[in-house]
């Protein structure tokens, strides 16, 4: 039920989904009877390239959907599920720092239908977190969202 869109975001696949894109803006006729407008796609279980490329963890690739073409970074599919959710389940840190940091996605208010958030995800990015020695970054905006963080004795 993907559109290229879908398989161009989530493969890292940046020149093609330019080219895509480019070929919806001019309403080029690029596979007949395919529709790639993603909006009006239900066939991907709501989800966009965006939560494709954030689940995968292709920061590039994110950053034009969200700079370039206004992908909307709440937007959450039919389970409720939204980007930021995926990228902290597959622990791609930088694709959550840049969410939260640049794209003013507010980690703490992200609960999915399921009732999951970030917190449900916390024994995941939080070896990340260790193994990456981002304790003192994390902690002014990511960290302060997300984790609830233990005394280390």
């Amino acid at each position: 039920g993907c559109t290229a869109l879908h398989w161009a975001a989530g493969s890292n696949q940046l020149s093609v989904l330019k080219y895509l894109l480019t070929s919806i803006e001019n309403e080029i006729a690029i596979f007949p009877n395919v529709n790639l407008k993603v909006a009006e796609n239900k066939l991907a279980a709501g989800r966009t390239p965006l939560h494709y490329a954030c689940r995968n963890g292709h920061l590039e690739v994110a950053k034009y959907l969200i700079q370039v073409h206004s992908a909307h970074v709440h937007v959450k599919d039919h389970k409720g599920v939204t980007p930021f959710q995926l990228a902290i389940w597959q622990n791609h840190l930088n694709m959550c720092r840049f969410l939260v940091e640049e794209c003013n996605v507010v980690a703490s208010l992200d609960v999915n239908s399921f009732g999951c958030g970030p917190l449900s995800y916390k024994r995941l990015l939080l070896p990340l977190c260790v193994t990456c020695h981002l304790w003192i970054h994390l902690s002014s905006r990511l960290y302060r969202h997300v984790l609830f963080v233990p005394r280390l004795e």
